[in-house]
């Protein structure tokens, strides 16, 4: 089934977390690694990625998000990269994408940026594990169908795999990421995909 023919209404909680948690780390090596800003992103994905980093899994970061909130000093990249270099990273490993505003400007500027830099065979993705269905449909749509992905999930207090559904605010994370998905299909921003509804 098309993910755009999906009733989300009719949705078990376990279908839905079959849906967007069934993202696993395949421990393979990668070429760079991609990270997307957030309010929390210095809390939850910064830590994962140097982590990667360190352990020898990629050579380089690319870092994306041009938001700067409210009480930041500086846009997500450039406070990504400054968190990177105090974490030892050096600074020719790090690639900054500064100019965008949401998931799908992510996703379209970072596959810009990679297309002039050189197409990596595989990219390690890093977010948080509620949104990594959203952001790999907009990968899969802006990268070519030869580059390969490896899940790296960062887990935060409310909405993780087992326990999302136990707070509302867990139920809304997961809704606007099911809907904005479908949202994202519509507009003719995501290419549409196959799914499996499992029990």
């Amino acid at each position: 089934m098309l993910y755009s023919q999906v009733d989300l209404t009719k949705l078990t909680d376990n279908q839905i977390t079959h849906l967007l948690y069934d993202f696993r780390d395949d421990g393979q090596d990668g070429d760079i690694i991609l990270v997307v800003g957030s309010r929390k992103t210095l809390v939850y994905r910064m830590p994962l990625a140097v982590n990667l980093y360190h352990a020898g899994r990629a050579p380089r970061m690319l870092l994306s998000g041009g938001v700067q909130w409210p009480d930041w000093s500086d846009t997500e990249a450039h406070l990504m990269r400054q968190y990177a270099l105090d974490c030892g990273v050096p600074d020719a490993a790090i690639t900054v994408e500064n100019e965008s505003d949401n998931t799908i400007e992510n996703a379209e500027f970072s596959a810009r940026i990679l297309t002039k830099t050189g197409m990596p065979q595989r990219i390690l993705v890093v977010t948080n594990s509620f949104h990594m269905f959203r952001l790999v449909a907009l990968l899969r749509t802006y990268l070519p169908a030869s580059v390969a992905l490896t899940y790296c999930a960062a887990d935060d207090t409310n909405t993780r795999e087992g326990n999302w559904f136990k707070t509302d605010v867990g139920r809304m994370r997961v809704a606007h990421e099911m809907t904005s998905v479908q949202a994202g299909i519509a507009a003719g921003v995501i290419r549409d995909f196959e799914v499996e509804l499992k029990d």
